[in-house]
């Protein structure tokens, strides 16, 4: 589907910036895990890399289909990124949500809105 409306060269190129965006989630939680303080990329580096790199492996897989475009990815999306947020406010080890200990951040969820609008912005205007 994404071939046939972007072309597969433009699907090639973005695969490959998808990956250099997984490059940089990971390194900004490697910089986190050592307490390396990097400014703004370890504050926030997360909350814009992490969004952009799942957007577009969600946009690939599950809502690829025009059932389950660009609407339903931003909407699942904002709600998982506002809820991993929200876990940070309570002590949740010794929970199956564990993994989302940190610190509550209100500008982390300004973050996953402008990030997630401009994915949003940049797909529907693509296609």
């Amino acid at each position: 589907h994404l071939k046939a409306t972007l072309g597969e060269g433009a699907v090639r190129v973005i695969d490959w910036a998808s990956l250099l965006v997984w490059g940089l989630v990971a390194l900004v939680g490697f910089m986190q895990a050592e307490q390396y303080n990097g400014g703004w990329l370890t504050s926030y580096g997360g909350d814009v890399f992490g969004p952009i790199a799942f957007w577009w492996g969600l946009r690939r897989t599950i809502f690829a289909s025009p059932k389950y475009g660009a609407e339903f990815a931003v909407l699942t999306q904002i709600v998982g990124c506002f809820v991993w947020e929200i876990c940070q406010l309570f002590d949740l080890s010794g929970t199956i949500l564990f993994f989302t200990k940190g610190v509550f951040d209100s500008f982390d969820l300004v973050a996953y809105s402008l990030t997630l609008l401009g994915c949003y912005v940049l797909d529907k205007t693509v296609q």
